[in-house]
C-alpha cells in the first residue's frame, strides 16, 4: 500500500505538471534555441547566421529535438516539453536505483526523497521550465547518487556508469563554470572515504572524455566562437547585463540558508543519509559559486543550487524524523517537518508555473497594422519580446541576434555626435543594418521607452545609431511610422 501511494503521488505530480506545461508558453531562451536549431537544420551556421553569446552545446542539444518534431509533424515546443518530462522520469528512476543500492536507506526515507525529488524537478523550475539550468539539473542529478553508491561498495555496470557520467558531463559543459559542483562532491567523498583513487572510475572518465571532445568540437566546427563571440561576451555582454548587487544576493539567500540548515542538521543525521546530505549540500554550494561567478541575478541561474540545497535538507530531515521516539515526535517532528513544509511552500507558491506571454502586445499590433506579415524585427534588449512570439506565429525573425544585446555597450560609449572608433560598435552597426536590409521585415518595433533593461541610462535611440550607416537612410525611406504602443514605435513597410 505504501509503495502504491508513493507511485500514485509521483504520477499525480507528473500529470499536474504536464497539464500546466502544455497550456503554457515556453520560455524565451529555449524558444530562441528552437528557432536557431530549425535554421541549422536548413543549412545555416551558428555564430555567423546566428550571433548567440553562449557556448554551442545548448543549441546543439536542441537540434535533434527540432529534427524529431519535424519528422513526426509535431510542434517543437511540445516535443521539448515531452523530452524534459521523460528526462525527469529517467533522473528519478536512476536516483531511486542508487538509493536502493547504497544500503542502509530505510524504505520510508527513500519514498520521501523520491517524492520530493519529483516535486523539486517538476515544480521548482516554474516559468523557467526547459531553461538550460533545468536541463542541467535533470542530467546531473543521478551522478552524485551513483558516486555515493559506488563509494559505499555498490557494484555498478561499466556501461551504465559511463552513461551517467556522460549525462553529468553534458550538464556541466552547458555552463562550464558549474564545474565547482562536481568538484565539491568529489571533495566530500575524498574526505569521507579517504580513497584517493576514488575519482578514477568509469563515470568520471566518461565525463572527462566528453568534456575534451566537446572542446575539440568547438574548435573544429564553430571556431568563430573563440575568434569573435568570446571577446564580445567578455567586453560587451558580461559587464552590462544583470540585476543590482542587492537583487543578486537576495536571490541567493534561500539557497545559502538551506545549505546552512543542511550543515546544521548533518551532525544529527545517521549514515548513509549523512553522506547524502553532505554530498548534496556541497553540490549546492558549487552551484551557488557558479551563480555568483555569472553575477547576473537571473532566476534560472540559481535553480540548480535551490534544487540540491532543498534535497540536502529533505535527506537530513527524513533521517531525523524516522529515528525519533514517539514521545519526542510531537514536538521535534512538528518543528522540523513544519519548517521544511514552510520552506517548500514559500518556494513553490510564489513562483508562477506558466511563462508570461509578452508577445500578445506585438500580436495585436501586427493584426491591426500589418496582418499579412511574414517577418518582423524588434529593437529591444529583451529576448522575451521576440520569443516565443516568433515561434508561436511562425514568423521570420529579421535578425541574426536574439535581441539587440550589443546596444548597452554602444550606449555606454556613445550618445551624440560621431561614432567613436570602436570595433564592437562598428560590428554592431554593420550587423544590424545588414540584417534590416537583407530581411526587409514587414513590420518593425523600436523600443522608445525611457526604462529599458540593461541600458546605462535606460534608453537608446536606435534609429539615430543606425543612421550612421549610409545604407540605412534609403532602406528606412520605405517604412512608415504607424503608431506608438506600449513604449514601442511601430513601423510598417510601405
Amino acid at each position: 500500500m505504501r509503495r502504491l501511494l508513493v507511485i500514485a503521488g509521483i504520477v499525480s505530480l507528473f500529470a499536474t505538471q504536464a497539464i500546466v506545461r502544455f497550456q503554457s508558453d515556453i520560455n524565451h531562451d529555449t524558444a530562441w534555441y528552437l528557432y536557431v536549431a530549425e535554421g541549422l537544420l536548413h543549412g545555416k551556421h551558428l555564430y555567423t547566421d546566428f550571433l548567440e553569446v553562449n557556448p554551442p552545446l545548448g543549441i546543439w542539444l536542441t537540434v535533434p529535438v527540432v529534427w524529431f518534431a519535424n519528422l513526426a509533424g509535431l510542434s517543437s515546443i511540445a516535443v521539448n516539453y515531452g523530452l524534459l518530462l521523460a528526462l525527469t522520469a529517467l533522473s528519478l528512476v536512476l536516483a531511486n536505483r542508487y538509493l536502493r543500492q547504497m544500503g542502509g536507506v530505510p524504505d520510508a526515507v527513500r519514498a520521501i526523497l523520491c517524492l520530493f525529488i519529483a516535486a523539486a524537478l517538476l515544480f521548482l523550475p516554474a516559468a523557467d521550465f526547459t531553461e538550460r539550468e533545468h536541463l542541467m539539473v535533470l542530467l546531473f542529478l543521478p551522478w552524485p547518487f551513483l558516486r555515493l553508491a559506488r563509494s559505499r561498495g555498490a557494484g555498478i555496470n561499466v556501461l551504465e556508469a559511463g552513461m551517467v557520467g556522460l549525462l553529468a558531463a553534458i550538464a556541466i559543459c552547458i555552463k562550464p563554470q558549474s564545474v565547482f559542483a562536481p568538484l565539491g562532491a568529489e571533495l566530500v567523498l575524498l574526505l569521507r572515504y579517504r580513497n584517493f583513487r576514488g575519482p578514477i572510475v568509469p563515470e568520471n572518465l566518461a565525463a572527462a572524455a566528453f568534456a575534451l571532445l566537446y572542446g575539440i568540437a568547438i574548435v573544429v566546427f564553430v571556431p568563430e566562437f573563440f575568434r569573435t563571440i568570446v571577446s564580445l561576451g567578455v567586453k560587451a555582454y558580461v559587464p552590462l547585463y544583470g540585476y543590482s548587487d542587492a537583487a543578486i544576493w537576495i536571490a541567493s539567500l534561500r539557497s545559502f540558508g538551506l545549505v546552512a540548515l543542511a550543515a546544521f542538521l548533518w551532525r544529527r543525521t545517521e549514515e548513509p543519509l549523512a553522506d547524502i546530505t553532505a554530498l548534496l549540500a556541497a553540490i549546492s554550494a558549487g552551484f551557488i559559486l557558479s551563480y555568483l561567478i555569472q553575477y547576473k541575478g537571473f532566476s534560472y541561474q540559481i535553480l540548480p543550487a535551490r534544487v540540491f540545497a532543498s534535497l540536502a535538507c529533505v535527506a537530513a530531515v527524513s533521517s531525523i524524523v524516522t529515528r525519533l521516539p514517539f514521545v519526542a515526535w510531537l514536538s521535534t517532528t512538528r518543528f522540523l517537518v513544519g519548517a521544511s513544509l514552510l520552506l517548500a511552500a514559500i518556494d513553490f507558491t510564489y513562483l508562477s508555473q506558466t511563462y508570461p506571454n509578452n508577445g500578445k502586445y506585438f500580436d495585436a499590433a501586427i493584426a491591426r497594422y500589418a496582418p499579412g506579415s511574414r517577418s518582423f524585427f524588434i529593437a529591444s534588449t529583451q529576448v522575451s519580446h521576440g520569443f516565443p512570439f516568433a515561434l508561436n506565429r511562425k514568423l521570420v525573425w529579421a535578425s541574426r541576434l536574439p535581441t539587440q544585446w550589443l546596444a548597452p555597450y554602444v550606449a555606454s560609449k556613445w550618445q551624440e555626435g560621431p561614432l567613436p572608433k570602436d570595433e564592437i560598435i562598428a560590428r554592431t552597426l554593420d550587423w544590424t543594418v545588414t540584417d534590416l536590409v537583407t530581411f526587409h521585415p514587414d513590420i518593425v518595433f523600436i523600443n522608445e521607452s525611457k526604462e529599458q533593461l540593461y541600458l546605462p541610462d535606460g534608453q537608446f535611440d536606435y534609429v539615430k545609431f543606425w543612421s550612421h550607416d549610409p545604407r540605412f537612410a534609403p532602406f528606412w525611406a520605405s517604412y512608415e511610422r504607424r503608431d506608438t504602443k506600449f513604449g514601442f514605435a511601430i513601423y510598417t513597410a510601405r
